[in-house]
């Protein structure tokens, strides 16, 4: 299985974090845009009904993580979704775009924090310390580690993310 994050330069090493945590069968798709500020907030209207911009909005063509496995055939290629980024809002909240396409990656999955945070920071964490185990790039994930070290299960606490 793969994990294609398209275009190639919002992937961030996170195709291959995916690919480890979440076993499919199929190589799985994600389409990335990006938008303007103002692009941003009629699509965040239009679809949310919040007449402002955000960081980043998810369109999943499946409703979970169950459904994508469901469907997931040996040797062929499964689009579940879309994401769109708006880089100057994340710029502006300084949010790195990493974060942002591992967010609207877990939408597009199925997880919703609204509904349950607590699956959210479950499903977070295991995607955060994979990350660190393959010494993955992301901007803030050391910060986050070490500020959250005593929230990561024993065994995560010994991981060399330096």
């Amino acid at each position: 299985m793969a994990f294609h994050i398209t275009p190639g330069q919002f992937d961030y090493g996170l195709g291959a974090l995916f690919q480890a945590v979440f076993e499919a069968k199929a190589n799985l798709t994600i389409e990335v845009e990006v938008a303007t500020l103002s692009g941003m907030a009629q699509l965040n209207a239009d679809t949310r009904g919040v007449n402002q911009p955000t960081d980043v909005l998810s369109y999943p063509l499946l409703p979970d993580l169950a459904t994508i496995e469901a469907l997931s055939l040996p040797d062929s290629e499964l689009n579940i979704g879309s994401i769109v980024i708006c880089q100057q809002y994340a710029q502006e909240a300084q949010t790195p775009l990493p974060e942002l396409v591992l967010h609207g990656t877990l939408h597009l999955l199925g997880f919703d924090h609204d509904l349950d945070q607590a699956e959210w920071d479950r499903q977070e964490l295991r995607l955060l310390v994979e990350a660190a185990k393959h010494k993955l790039d992301l901007v803030g994930l050391q910060q986050w580690l070490h500020s959250n070290s005593k929230s990561l299960p024993a065994a995560s606490n010994t991981l060399d993310v330096a």
